[in-house]
């Protein structure tokens, strides 16, 4: 693998953010791909859950790996290099940094991401002991103007809101604070139908935890409050509103092409246990 060291990077500097960003184009040039990586996301790695290591040779950044988590037990990461050099010797140096650093913080599984486009992250995660384990893609609104329903409301609440949990645990059976994004509860006369929230990087925003309550569900509310959102995302300036939805999910997949959104790409989630230290 030649000289080279890795290093934290949960706070790194612009000009290593300059020369991550650089990298990440340089990989999705060279390997037809998209990493699922920002600025504004780098900028946050000293948060709570999140995390990250470069490789560094001769002062430069030739390998980056990152990783986040929402829930105790589990978190999602990606690793990528310059294929220019011993990216495969590179890539399993940054895997086992990532693998120790989520041991030590208590994680029992870590979810891999790959785009399916590149073949060869998929075969270096299988020869690393990693498991397929679900599918998503990637879906993009649309730039058509769509009328938002008038007698649907949607507005901001609190990460707490009691009306928000109630919807939660309605959809889903549980609750998951997210204090780091947009929380929206969606009304009719008061009554709250479903709910959304948006993950803000930029001038991206990521729709994330939407539902309708389990009883009003094939009434058309779900494409109701998906128009509105997008509205309220573009009025305030975000030209790319995104969402993921796993490829079988079949009735999501549909609703959200019916609403306006276009699959982009395909990211395959690699699963592996974590053992304790």
């Amino acid at each position: 693998m030649g000289f080279g060291r890795i290093l934290s990077a949960s706070k790194p500097s612009e000009c290593e953010i300059d020369q991550i960003l650089g990298l990440k184009e340089i990989c999705e040039q060279d390997q037809g791909i998209n990493i699922l990586l920002s600025r504004d996301f780098l900028r946050s790695l000293d948060k709570p859950g999140m995390g990250a290591f470069e490789f560094l040779k001769e002062g430069r950044i030739i390998g980056f790996a990152f990783f986040y988590s929402f829930i105790a037990e589990e978190a999602e990461a990606m690793v990528f290099a310059d294929q220019d050099e011993d990216w495969s010797d590179i890539c399993y140096a940054l895997l086992n940094a990532i693998i120790a650093e989520c041991q030590q913080r208590g994680h029992t599984r870590l979810l891999f991401m790959n785009d399916r486009r590149f073949s060869e992250g998929a075969k270096f995660l299988n020869e690393a002991g990693c498991k397929l384990a679900f599918s998503e893609h990637r879906m993009v609104a649309s730039g058509d103007q769509r009328k938002s329903p008038q007698h649907l409301d949607i507005y901001e609440v609190g990460n707490d809101d009691a009306r928000l949990r109630g919807v939660e645990f309605s959809c889903f059976g549980d609750f998951h604070s997210k204090p780091e994004q947009r929380r929206y509860l969606a009304s009719i006369d008061g009554k709250p139908v479903g709910k959304v929230d948006v993950n803000v990087e930029g001038t991206v925003a990521e729709l994330t935890g939407f539902c309708v309550v389990p009883e009003l569900r094939g009434k058309g509310l779900g494409k109701m409050i998906l128009y509105k959102i997008v509205d309220i995302q573009r009025a305030e300036g975000r030209d790319m509103i995104v969402l993921d939805v796993q490829t079988d999910n079949d009735i999501a997949l549909e609703l959200y092409q019916k609403s306006g959104f276009r699959r982009s790409f395909t990211i395959d989630y690699y699963v592996i246990t974590l053992g304790k230290e």
